[in-house]
């Protein structure tokens, strides 16, 4: 596949910390469409990948496009208004409500606010407190939330059912599936095998 028919596009991609070669030398390619599982175990280097996707930090070597445009630390923001990211250890604006917050994100996205209450419902978290008082499952939920609202194009998640319950994780792959039936492509970092294959088309490890 060519990085014109990609929504990811990764060549010949290496990082190295020191001697140390946290990613080394990986290719793929994702489809537009698809829900691709990254699976792989503790420090195989998924999370440091994805970093380098979001152009969080830079490659060692090797190339990633995204969209059909090269990813670099100077352009990376330009992609993000067309993605949605959530990672399992989010850092949040703690001294924000969660309503606060998630008006603060759906202003920077032009989020539809239609869309953000049928994801309140859904997920059902608390919205009137400080997000530092918040446990983690509910810090989880406004995290997805902020990161759906604004029906992106390209969905990254790393580990994004960290902290929920297993009712909660139930809703998240039923929004899931429906983000991806209307057209959004979904790479998702999960070490939990049965919630990859359960909604993945295609797994890399």
């Amino acid at each position: 596949m060519s990085p014109r028919n990609s929504i990811i596009f990764i060549e010949a991609l290496t990082k190295k910390f020191g001697s140390l070669a946290a990613v080394d030398d990986i290719s793929m390619a994702v489809k537009p469409g698809e829900i691709v599982g990254f699976v792989g175990p503790n420090g195989a280097g998924k999370t440091t990948t994805i970093s380098m996707i979001l152009g969080f930090i830079s490659a060692s070597s090797g190339s990633i496009r995204l969209f059909g445009d090269s990813v670099s630390l100077q352009n990376a923001h330009t992609h993000h208004m067309q993605m949605g990211y959530v990672a399992g250890d989010m850092s949040l604006l703690n001294n924000l409500t969660g309503q606060q917050y998630l008006t603060h994100m759906a202003a920077l996205t032009r989020a539809n606010s239609a869309r953000q209450k049928e994801l309140i419902e859904a997920l059902d978290p608390v919205l009137g407190k400080k997000l530092k008082t918040l446990s983690r499952g509910n810090k989880q939920k406004i995290a997805l939330i902020a990161a759906l609202q604004h029906s992106p194009k390209l969905l990254v998640l790393d580990e994004p059912t960290s902290g929920l319950d297993p009712l909660m994780q139930e809703v998240f792959l039923h929004l899931i599936k429906n983000e991806a039936n209307e057209g959004a492509t979904i790479f998702m970092s999960s070490h939990i095998l049965t919630e990859v294959t359960s909604i993945c088309s295609r797994v890399l490890f």
